[in-house]
Protein backbone atom coordinates (compact mmCIF):
# COMPACT_ATOMS: atom_id res chain seq x y z
CA UNK A 1 0.00 0.00 0.00
CA UNK A 2 1.51 3.40 -0.73
CA UNK A 3 2.37 5.04 2.54
CA UNK A 4 0.89 8.26 3.86
CA UNK A 5 2.39 11.45 2.55
CA UNK A 6 2.84 12.64 6.20
CA UNK A 7 5.13 10.20 6.84
CA UNK A 8 7.72 11.20 3.82
CA UNK A 9 10.76 13.03 5.34
CA UNK A 10 11.61 16.34 3.68
CA UNK A 11 14.19 14.91 1.31
CA UNK A 12 11.11 12.10 -0.08
CA UNK A 13 12.89 9.43 1.16
CA UNK A 14 10.08 7.32 1.76
CA UNK A 15 11.43 5.63 -1.77
CA UNK A 16 14.86 3.77 -1.24
CA UNK A 17 17.32 4.70 -3.59
CA UNK A 18 18.02 1.26 -4.80
CA UNK A 19 14.10 1.06 -5.85
CA UNK A 20 14.44 4.21 -7.78
CA UNK A 21 15.04 2.92 -11.27
CA UNK A 22 12.12 0.78 -10.60
CA UNK A 23 9.46 2.87 -9.63
CA UNK A 24 10.36 5.77 -11.25
CA UNK A 25 12.26 4.57 -14.58
CA UNK A 26 11.17 1.10 -15.34
CA UNK A 27 7.81 1.15 -14.10
CA UNK A 28 6.67 4.35 -15.84
CA UNK A 29 8.50 3.46 -18.39
CA UNK A 30 6.37 0.36 -19.24
CA UNK A 31 3.21 1.33 -18.20
CA UNK A 32 3.48 4.47 -20.35
CA UNK A 33 4.58 1.95 -23.45
CA UNK A 34 1.43 -0.61 -22.34
CA UNK A 35 -0.71 2.38 -22.40
CA UNK A 36 0.44 4.04 -25.71
CA UNK A 37 -0.44 0.63 -27.50
CA UNK A 38 -3.56 0.13 -26.00
CA UNK A 39 -4.19 4.01 -27.49
CA UNK A 40 -4.98 3.09 -30.85
CA UNK A 41 -5.96 -0.67 -30.43
CA UNK A 42 -9.16 0.38 -28.27
CA UNK A 43 -9.48 3.93 -28.86
CA UNK A 44 -7.40 6.15 -31.23
CA UNK A 45 -7.45 10.21 -31.47
CA UNK A 46 -7.56 12.43 -28.04
CA UNK A 47 -9.56 10.06 -25.67
CA UNK A 48 -7.39 6.88 -26.55
CA UNK A 49 -4.43 9.23 -25.56
CA UNK A 50 -6.20 9.36 -22.06
CA UNK A 51 -5.32 5.93 -21.19
CA UNK A 52 -1.37 6.11 -21.43
CA UNK A 53 -1.87 9.76 -19.39
CA UNK A 54 -4.01 8.51 -16.90
CA UNK A 55 -1.51 5.20 -15.80
CA UNK A 56 1.56 7.23 -16.09
CA UNK A 57 0.24 9.91 -13.95
CA UNK A 58 -1.00 6.56 -11.61
CA UNK A 59 2.30 5.29 -11.28
CA UNK A 60 3.83 8.99 -10.40
CA UNK A 61 1.72 9.41 -7.18
CA UNK A 62 2.45 5.59 -5.98
CA UNK A 63 6.40 6.33 -6.30
CA UNK A 64 6.35 9.25 -4.38
CA UNK A 65 3.86 8.47 -1.75
CA UNK A 66 0.98 11.00 -2.56
CA UNK A 67 -2.41 11.43 -0.61
CA UNK A 68 -5.63 9.77 -2.35
CA UNK A 69 -6.86 13.52 -1.99
CA UNK A 70 -4.76 15.07 -4.39
CA UNK A 71 -4.24 11.92 -6.56
CA UNK A 72 -8.24 12.38 -8.76
CA UNK A 73 -6.64 15.52 -9.62
CA UNK A 74 -2.90 14.19 -10.59
CA UNK A 75 -4.18 11.69 -13.10
CA UNK A 76 -7.07 13.70 -14.25
CA UNK A 77 -4.07 15.90 -15.64
CA UNK A 78 -2.01 13.50 -16.54
CA UNK A 79 -5.25 11.80 -18.55
CA UNK A 80 -6.29 14.82 -20.35
CA UNK A 81 -2.61 16.74 -20.69
CA UNK A 82 -1.51 13.32 -22.59
CA UNK A 83 -4.67 13.59 -24.81
CA UNK A 84 -3.99 17.20 -26.08
CA UNK A 85 -1.60 15.50 -28.03
CA UNK A 86 -3.92 13.05 -29.50
CA UNK A 87 -5.70 15.72 -31.75
CA UNK A 88 -1.68 15.61 -33.88
CA UNK A 89 -1.65 13.33 -36.97
CA UNK A 90 0.91 11.54 -37.86
CA UNK A 91 -0.29 8.48 -40.38
CA UNK A 92 1.22 10.35 -43.42
CA UNK A 93 4.37 11.38 -41.62
CA UNK A 94 5.07 7.78 -40.66
CA UNK A 95 4.22 6.96 -44.09
CA UNK A 96 7.02 9.82 -45.52
CA UNK A 97 9.68 7.21 -43.30
CA UNK A 98 8.23 3.69 -44.29
CA UNK A 99 8.55 5.00 -47.94
CA UNK A 100 12.06 5.17 -47.62
CA UNK A 101 12.50 7.77 -50.49
CA UNK A 102 13.55 10.90 -50.15
CA UNK A 103 11.10 12.29 -47.37
CA UNK A 104 12.70 9.55 -45.09
CA UNK A 105 14.72 12.39 -43.18
CA UNK A 106 11.48 15.25 -43.29
CA UNK A 107 9.52 12.13 -42.13
CA UNK A 108 11.66 11.12 -39.24
CA UNK A 109 12.48 14.94 -38.14
CA UNK A 110 7.99 15.73 -38.14
CA UNK A 111 7.92 12.50 -35.81
CA UNK A 112 10.44 14.08 -33.96
CA UNK A 113 8.55 17.29 -33.54
CA UNK A 114 5.21 15.75 -33.01
CA UNK A 115 6.72 13.64 -30.48
CA UNK A 116 8.12 16.06 -28.42
CA UNK A 117 5.18 18.82 -28.55
CA UNK A 118 2.77 15.77 -26.91
CA UNK A 119 5.86 15.02 -24.37
CA UNK A 120 6.21 18.86 -23.63
CA UNK A 121 2.23 19.42 -23.20
CA UNK A 122 1.99 16.06 -21.35
CA UNK A 123 4.63 16.43 -19.20
CA UNK A 124 3.87 20.20 -18.36
CA UNK A 125 0.61 19.23 -17.36
CA UNK A 126 1.43 16.22 -15.31
CA UNK A 127 3.86 18.53 -13.06
CA UNK A 128 1.45 21.26 -13.16
CA UNK A 129 -1.21 18.76 -11.62
CA UNK A 130 1.23 17.45 -8.71
CA UNK A 131 1.89 21.09 -7.67
CA UNK A 132 -1.81 22.96 -8.47
CA UNK A 133 -2.17 23.28 -4.57
CA UNK A 134 0.02 25.80 -4.92
CA UNK A 135 -2.40 27.53 -7.57
CA UNK A 136 -5.39 29.58 -7.04
CA UNK A 137 -8.68 29.16 -9.16
CA UNK A 138 -8.10 32.27 -11.00
CA UNK A 139 -4.26 31.96 -12.19
CA UNK A 140 -5.26 28.31 -13.04
CA UNK A 141 -8.01 29.90 -15.51
CA UNK A 142 -5.56 32.20 -16.49
CA UNK A 143 -2.87 29.52 -17.46
CA UNK A 144 -6.20 27.71 -19.50
CA UNK A 145 -7.25 30.35 -21.56
CA UNK A 146 -3.40 30.88 -22.61
CA UNK A 147 -2.98 27.50 -23.75
CA UNK A 148 -6.69 27.38 -25.47
CA UNK A 149 -5.67 31.18 -27.25
CA UNK A 150 -1.88 30.14 -27.58
CA UNK A 151 -2.72 26.82 -29.83
CA UNK A 152 -5.36 28.81 -31.96
CA UNK A 153 -2.32 31.30 -32.43
CA UNK A 154 0.02 28.99 -33.84
CA UNK A 155 -2.07 27.32 -35.68
CA UNK A 156 -3.43 30.19 -37.03
CA UNK A 157 -0.09 31.48 -38.14
CA UNK A 158 1.74 28.09 -39.19
CA UNK A 159 -0.46 24.83 -39.36
CA UNK A 160 -3.38 26.09 -41.81
CA UNK A 161 -1.32 28.02 -44.23
CA UNK A 162 0.84 24.95 -43.78
CA UNK A 163 3.80 27.00 -43.35
CA UNK A 164 5.89 24.32 -41.96
CA UNK A 165 4.27 20.74 -42.60
CA UNK A 166 4.93 17.53 -41.86
CA UNK A 167 2.50 15.48 -43.93
CA UNK A 168 1.53 14.96 -47.64
CA UNK A 169 0.81 18.06 -49.57
CA UNK A 170 0.06 16.37 -52.73
CA UNK A 171 -2.32 13.55 -51.66
CA UNK A 172 -5.16 14.41 -49.35
CA UNK A 173 -3.03 16.52 -47.21
CA UNK A 174 -3.97 16.37 -43.60
CA UNK A 175 -4.86 19.38 -40.73
CA UNK A 176 -1.54 19.31 -38.80
CA UNK A 177 -2.15 21.45 -35.01
CA UNK A 178 1.52 20.51 -33.70
CA UNK A 179 2.78 24.17 -34.33
CA UNK A 180 -0.87 25.16 -32.24
CA UNK A 181 -0.19 22.59 -29.63
CA UNK A 182 3.63 23.93 -29.76
CA UNK A 183 2.72 27.77 -29.18
CA UNK A 184 -0.09 27.02 -26.61
CA UNK A 185 2.51 24.82 -24.41
CA UNK A 186 4.94 27.75 -24.65
CA UNK A 187 2.70 30.49 -23.34
CA UNK A 188 0.39 28.10 -20.22
CA UNK A 189 4.07 27.40 -19.40
CA UNK A 190 5.55 31.11 -19.18
CA UNK A 191 2.47 31.84 -16.94
CA UNK A 192 2.87 28.65 -14.92
CA UNK A 193 6.87 29.79 -14.35
CA UNK A 194 5.86 33.03 -13.23
CA UNK A 195 2.69 31.79 -11.03
CA UNK A 196 4.82 29.01 -9.27
CA UNK A 197 8.22 31.02 -9.24
CA UNK A 198 10.93 28.22 -8.42
CA UNK A 199 8.33 25.88 -8.09
CA UNK A 200 7.86 25.85 -11.74
CA UNK A 201 11.46 23.78 -12.12
CA UNK A 202 9.25 20.45 -11.35
CA UNK A 203 7.19 21.70 -13.80
CA UNK A 204 9.79 22.63 -16.63
CA UNK A 205 11.48 19.58 -15.79
CA UNK A 206 8.65 17.07 -16.75
CA UNK A 207 7.56 19.15 -20.25
CA UNK A 208 11.64 19.49 -21.27
CA UNK A 209 12.28 16.02 -20.48
CA UNK A 210 9.03 14.66 -21.33
CA UNK A 211 9.61 16.29 -24.90
CA UNK A 212 13.29 14.42 -25.38
CA UNK A 213 11.89 11.52 -24.17
CA UNK A 214 8.79 12.28 -26.59
CA UNK A 215 10.72 12.82 -29.67
CA UNK A 216 13.21 10.31 -29.56
CA UNK A 217 10.61 8.16 -28.64
CA UNK A 218 8.75 8.84 -31.68
CA UNK A 219 11.45 9.35 -34.46
CA UNK A 220 13.04 6.36 -33.08
CA UNK A 221 10.28 3.98 -32.93
CA UNK A 222 9.14 5.29 -36.56
CA UNK A 223 12.94 4.43 -37.96
CA UNK A 224 12.83 1.23 -36.53
CA UNK A 225 9.36 0.87 -38.10
CA UNK A 226 10.94 1.62 -41.23
CA UNK A 227 14.42 -0.77 -40.86
CA UNK A 228 11.85 -3.62 -40.51
CA UNK A 229 9.75 -3.04 -43.70
CA UNK A 230 13.25 -2.54 -45.71
CA UNK A 231 14.40 -5.94 -43.85
CA UNK A 232 11.15 -7.42 -45.67
CA UNK A 233 9.66 -8.32 -42.40
CA UNK A 234 6.09 -10.07 -43.40
CA UNK A 235 3.50 -7.41 -41.92
CA UNK A 236 1.61 -10.80 -41.22
CA UNK A 237 4.07 -11.23 -38.30
CA UNK A 238 5.59 -8.03 -37.70
CA UNK A 239 3.77 -5.52 -35.83
CA UNK A 240 5.78 -2.49 -36.69
CA UNK A 241 3.33 0.23 -36.28
CA UNK A 242 2.80 -1.18 -32.23
CA UNK A 243 6.10 -1.45 -31.89
CA UNK A 244 6.75 2.29 -33.08
CA UNK A 245 4.28 3.00 -30.50
CA UNK A 246 5.51 1.29 -27.60
CA UNK A 247 8.86 2.75 -28.09
CA UNK A 248 7.59 6.34 -28.42
CA UNK A 249 5.72 5.49 -25.02
CA UNK A 250 9.36 3.84 -23.16
CA UNK A 251 11.00 6.63 -23.95
CA UNK A 252 8.51 9.03 -22.56
CA UNK A 253 7.32 7.26 -20.10
CA UNK A 254 11.30 6.85 -18.16
CA UNK A 255 11.79 10.47 -18.82
CA UNK A 256 8.78 10.93 -17.08
CA UNK A 257 9.58 9.50 -14.42
CA UNK A 258 13.09 10.27 -14.14
CA UNK A 259 12.05 14.30 -13.91
CA UNK A 260 9.42 13.44 -11.12
CA UNK A 261 12.23 11.59 -9.31
CA UNK A 262 14.99 14.12 -9.93
CA UNK A 263 12.44 17.24 -8.84
CA UNK A 264 10.84 15.07 -6.42
CA UNK A 265 11.85 17.49 -3.48
CA UNK A 266 9.76 20.53 -5.04
CA UNK A 267 6.75 18.36 -4.63
CA UNK A 268 7.20 17.29 -0.92
CA UNK A 269 7.82 21.14 -0.37
CA UNK A 270 4.74 22.04 -2.11
CA UNK A 271 2.47 19.61 -0.62
CA UNK A 272 3.49 19.92 3.11
CA UNK A 273 3.73 23.46 3.44
CA UNK A 274 -0.07 23.75 2.47
CA UNK A 275 -1.89 22.09 0.01
CA UNK A 276 -5.20 23.56 0.22
CA UNK A 277 -8.32 20.93 -0.03
CA UNK A 278 -10.10 20.69 -2.99
CA UNK A 279 -14.20 21.19 -3.01
CA UNK A 280 -16.15 18.10 -3.00
CA UNK A 281 -19.44 18.38 -2.98
CA UNK A 282 -22.15 17.54 -1.14
CA UNK A 283 -24.71 15.48 -3.18
CA UNK A 284 -24.41 11.67 -3.63
CA UNK A 285 -25.33 11.90 -7.33
CA UNK A 286 -22.10 14.48 -7.89
CA UNK A 287 -19.88 11.56 -9.28
CA UNK A 288 -22.59 10.52 -11.60
CA UNK A 289 -23.56 14.28 -12.71
CA UNK A 290 -19.80 15.41 -13.27
CA UNK A 291 -19.01 12.39 -15.24
CA UNK A 292 -22.27 13.10 -17.12
CA UNK A 293 -21.01 16.65 -17.52
CA UNK A 294 -17.22 16.04 -18.84
CA UNK A 295 -19.38 13.88 -21.41
CA UNK A 296 -21.08 16.74 -22.83
CA UNK A 297 -18.13 19.14 -22.38
CA UNK A 298 -15.92 16.29 -24.84
CA UNK A 299 -19.03 16.02 -27.12
CA UNK A 300 -19.06 19.86 -26.91
CA UNK A 301 -15.53 20.71 -27.95
CA UNK A 302 -15.80 17.50 -30.46
CA UNK A 303 -18.71 19.77 -32.59
CA UNK A 304 -16.85 23.15 -32.67
CA UNK A 305 -15.74 24.28 -36.14
CA UNK A 306 -12.05 24.17 -35.34
CA UNK A 307 -9.22 22.02 -35.39
CA UNK A 308 -8.56 21.99 -31.79
CA UNK A 309 -11.93 21.16 -29.99
CA UNK A 310 -10.22 18.88 -27.66
CA UNK A 311 -7.91 21.26 -26.49
CA UNK A 312 -11.10 23.43 -25.32
CA UNK A 313 -13.13 20.85 -24.35
CA UNK A 314 -9.45 19.53 -22.25
CA UNK A 315 -9.65 23.35 -20.93
CA UNK A 316 -13.10 22.53 -19.45
CA UNK A 317 -12.13 19.24 -18.30
CA UNK A 318 -9.26 20.53 -16.23
CA UNK A 319 -11.39 23.43 -14.42
CA UNK A 320 -13.70 20.64 -13.23
CA UNK A 321 -10.83 18.30 -11.94
CA UNK A 322 -9.02 21.53 -10.22
CA UNK A 323 -12.00 22.53 -8.62
CA UNK A 324 -13.69 18.78 -7.67
CA UNK A 325 -11.66 16.04 -6.31
CA UNK A 326 -14.11 13.84 -6.64
CA UNK A 327 -14.92 14.99 -10.08
CA UNK A 328 -11.42 14.42 -11.04
CA UNK A 329 -11.24 10.58 -10.23
CA UNK A 330 -14.69 10.51 -12.41
CA UNK A 331 -12.30 11.77 -15.62
CA UNK A 332 -9.50 10.28 -15.21
CA UNK A 333 -11.58 6.58 -15.03
CA UNK A 334 -14.86 6.56 -16.21
CA UNK A 335 -14.78 9.31 -18.95
CA UNK A 336 -11.01 7.13 -20.43
CA UNK A 337 -12.59 3.65 -19.41
CA UNK A 338 -16.13 4.32 -21.14
CA UNK A 339 -14.25 5.70 -24.16
CA UNK A 340 -12.71 2.49 -24.78
CA UNK A 341 -15.88 0.91 -23.77
CA UNK A 342 -17.75 2.22 -26.60
CA UNK A 343 -14.61 1.89 -29.03
CA UNK A 344 -14.75 -2.39 -28.72
CA UNK A 345 -18.59 -1.88 -28.99
CA UNK A 346 -17.82 -0.49 -32.45
CA UNK A 347 -15.46 -3.22 -33.19
CA UNK A 348 -18.42 -5.67 -31.97
CA UNK A 349 -21.38 -4.05 -34.17
CA UNK A 350 -18.45 -4.09 -37.42
CA UNK A 351 -18.06 -7.92 -36.54
CA UNK A 352 -21.18 -8.69 -35.55
CA UNK A 353 -23.93 -6.56 -38.18
CA UNK A 354 -27.23 -8.06 -36.59
CA UNK A 355 -26.70 -7.10 -33.62
CA UNK A 356 -28.21 -3.88 -32.97
CA UNK A 357 -26.03 -0.67 -32.31
CA UNK A 358 -28.23 0.97 -30.04
CA UNK A 359 -28.00 -2.23 -27.74
CA UNK A 360 -24.50 -2.46 -27.48
CA UNK A 361 -24.21 1.04 -26.95
CA UNK A 362 -26.17 1.17 -24.27
CA UNK A 363 -24.03 -2.21 -22.64
CA UNK A 364 -20.99 0.51 -22.72
CA UNK A 365 -23.20 3.00 -20.95
CA UNK A 366 -24.16 0.45 -18.55
CA UNK A 367 -20.47 -0.66 -17.74
CA UNK A 368 -19.82 2.97 -17.53
CA UNK A 369 -22.22 4.00 -15.05
CA UNK A 370 -21.22 0.94 -12.97
CA UNK A 371 -17.49 1.76 -12.80
CA UNK A 372 -19.16 5.69 -12.00
CA UNK A 373 -20.45 3.98 -8.97
CA UNK A 374 -17.64 2.29 -7.90
CA UNK A 375 -15.38 4.74 -8.17
CA UNK A 376 -17.63 6.84 -6.01
CA UNK A 377 -18.27 4.25 -3.80
CA UNK A 378 -14.41 3.11 -3.27
CA UNK A 379 -13.04 7.02 -2.72
CA UNK A 380 -16.20 7.50 -0.29
CA UNK A 381 -15.17 4.66 1.97
CA UNK A 382 -12.17 5.91 2.87
CA UNK A 383 -10.02 3.00 1.08
CA UNK A 384 -6.68 3.27 -0.69
CA UNK A 385 -7.47 4.19 -4.39
CA UNK A 386 -4.35 4.70 -6.22
CA UNK A 387 -2.91 1.31 -6.91
CA UNK A 388 -6.65 0.04 -6.98
CA UNK A 389 -7.52 2.63 -9.61
CA UNK A 390 -4.28 1.32 -11.48
CA UNK A 391 -5.42 -1.91 -11.84
CA UNK A 392 -9.07 -1.40 -12.18
CA UNK A 393 -8.10 0.65 -15.16
CA UNK A 394 -5.59 -0.97 -16.47
CA UNK A 395 -6.89 -4.50 -16.30
CA UNK A 396 -10.28 -3.07 -17.99
CA UNK A 397 -8.05 -2.08 -20.88
CA UNK A 398 -6.24 -4.63 -21.39
CA UNK A 399 -9.17 -7.10 -20.89
CA UNK A 400 -11.26 -4.72 -23.97
CA UNK A 401 -8.32 -5.19 -26.06
CA UNK A 402 -8.58 -8.61 -25.87
CA UNK A 403 -12.47 -8.73 -26.67
CA UNK A 404 -11.30 -6.21 -29.49
CA UNK A 405 -9.19 -9.04 -30.77
CA UNK A 406 -11.70 -11.55 -30.46
CA UNK A 407 -14.04 -9.54 -32.35
CA UNK A 408 -12.13 -8.63 -35.12
CA UNK A 409 -12.61 -10.81 -38.29
CA UNK A 410 -9.03 -10.04 -39.81
CA UNK A 411 -6.84 -11.45 -37.06
CA UNK A 412 -3.14 -12.18 -38.09
CA UNK A 413 -0.17 -13.38 -35.53
CA UNK A 414 1.20 -9.99 -35.96
CA UNK A 415 -2.59 -8.95 -33.65
CA UNK A 416 -2.08 -11.79 -31.81
CA UNK A 417 1.59 -10.95 -30.64
CA UNK A 418 0.46 -7.15 -29.43
CA UNK A 419 -2.78 -8.77 -27.60
CA UNK A 420 -0.19 -11.18 -25.91
CA UNK A 421 2.30 -8.07 -25.19
CA UNK A 422 -0.73 -5.68 -23.14
CA UNK A 423 -1.08 -9.33 -21.16
CA UNK A 424 2.49 -9.74 -20.44
CA UNK A 425 2.50 -5.95 -20.04
CA UNK A 426 -0.20 -5.29 -17.96
CA UNK A 427 1.30 -8.41 -15.33
CA UNK A 428 4.61 -7.02 -15.09
CA UNK A 429 2.91 -3.43 -14.31
CA UNK A 430 0.60 -5.08 -11.67
CA UNK A 431 3.73 -7.10 -10.22
CA UNK A 432 6.16 -4.07 -9.98
CA UNK A 433 3.34 -1.62 -8.90
CA UNK A 434 2.90 -4.39 -6.12
CA UNK A 435 6.07 -5.04 -4.96
CA UNK A 436 8.43 -2.35 -2.98
CA UNK A 437 11.77 -2.41 -1.59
Amino acid sequence: MTKRFQDIAPSGSNVKQERAWVDFVLLPAVTMSVGWGLRGFIGGGSLGAMIPGALVALVLCRGLGLPDAICGRIAAFGAVGVGFGGQETYGQTVRLVTDAGPMFWRGVAGLGVKGAVWGLLGGAMIGTGLVAGRVTRRQWWVALVLLVAGTWLGWWLIDQPKRLYFSNLLDRPRAEIWAGLLTGTFLFLGWIAVVLQARARLVLALALLGAVGGGLGFAMGGASYAGGMALGWPAVWYPGWKQMEFTFGLLLGAALGGATWWQRDVVVAAVSESEPGQRSHGTAWWPVLSAVLAVALILGGSALPIRFGYTVSGAALLVLAFASERAAWQIALTVTAGAFFLDVGKVFTESHPTVPSVLVTVVALVLSTGLCLRVAARRASGREMIGWSLRVLLWLAVAAAMGSTAFHPKNTPASLIVAAAFVGGGVLITFLARVRG
